[in-house]
């Protein structure tokens, strides 16, 4: 229950700040308990997690809103419009603009 809980506070939040020291300790676990508990529930680590559920977010918001990338990258906790688009290629294959343009086609 500790874990799902952060889960569904990742999901529902992922552009708050989530240091695995803050939240493991949250739930009464030591680092590497949680972290070892996270990854059996989700598959991955709790940053790579949170990573997927940002960009997750950044798509709706491409999709949705005329934001620019750089609002919705700082919007999501991403320090830099370039890293955001970095993430974003790394897990889908394609840049943020691209993205866009089929998503909204």
């Amino acid at each position: 229950e500790q874990v799902e809980n952060v889960i569904a506070a990742l999901r529902a939040h992922p552009e708050a700040r989530y240091p695995v020291e803050d939240i493991a300790r949250q739930s009464g676990l030591s680092e590497t308990n949680f972290t070892l508990r996270f990854k059996a529930a989700t598959g991955l680590p709790p940053h790579a997690f949170l990573l997927e559920c940002r960009i997750e977010r950044a798509k709706k918001e491409l999709r949705s809103a005329r934001l620019s990338m750089a609002a919705i990258a700082y919007s999501l906790g991403f320090p830099s419009a370039q890293h955001f688009a970095t993430q974003f290629r790394k897990l889908t294959g394609v840049s943020p603009g691209e993205w866009r343009r089929t998503a909204s086609s």
